[in-house]
């Protein structure tokens, strides 16, 4: 499938389907992430990590003058189309494995891991060739990705966790991050996607 552009807030970003997780415009999952990045963008922060950013949206639309930015993919294709994306901003991109490669501490550290089941990347046919399996499936309950966050997260936190995941997950997201030293400070819900905000324990 050919190469695609899509609007997000004040930017377009350029699309390769079915070699990074594209984003479909004017999805449920689109009008959620673009709600809940509108909110952080009002908020105070001096740094962002961008974990599985993709094409970079997320991390791209929260960058601003004097704010330091990290695009993080593992896939060298993502970390590729970002680095288009960026245009002249003055960003990083780095090609890691969540926190493999990340040095520092953040104030802010966002991601939109893979958060599905077998079941649902098995239920488009129709999409497969342009939708990654590996973008969609996160093992048991889908929280394979998140776990993996959450569990490693503590050491780069110097302000927020910020995850992004189905409204079925929040019970178990809230539940881990507990036994990780964290605490939900604040949900956005939009749809079945649900925006949760993690911070260390005080």
């Amino acid at each position: 499938m050919l190469s695609y552009s899509v609007d997000f807030l004040s930017r377009s970003y350029l699309q390769w389907p079915g070699r990074v997780m594209p984003v479909i415009a004017d999805s449920e999952h689109y009008r959620a992430v673009r709600e809940f990045v509108h909110y952080l963008q009002q908020t105070t922060y001096q740094s962002v990590l961008d974990l599985g950013t993709g094409s970079g949206i997320l991390g791209l639309s929260l960058y601003r003058p004097g704010v330091q930015v990290l695009l993080t993919d593992q896939s060298r294709d993502a970390c590729a189309l970002a680095r288009i994306n960026m245009g002249s901003l003055p960003v990083q991109i780095t090609v890691s494995d969540w926190f493999d490669r990340v040095q520092g501490q953040w104030d802010l550290i966002i991601a939109n891991p893979p958060h599905g089941l077998d079941s649902d990347w098995a239920e488009f046919p129709q999409a497969q060739h342009i939708v990654p399996r590996s973008a969609v499936c996160a093992g048991h309950g889908g929280m394979d990705h998140i776990r993996e966050i959450i569990t490693h997260a503590l050491p780069y936190m110097l302000g927020r966790l910020v995850l992004i995941h189905t409204v079925s997950q929040a019970t178990l997201v809230r539940d881990l991050a507990v036994t990780q030293a964290m605490c939900l400070t604040q949900v956005m819900i939009r749809d079945s996607v649900q925006m949760t905000v993690l911070e260390r324990v005080k």
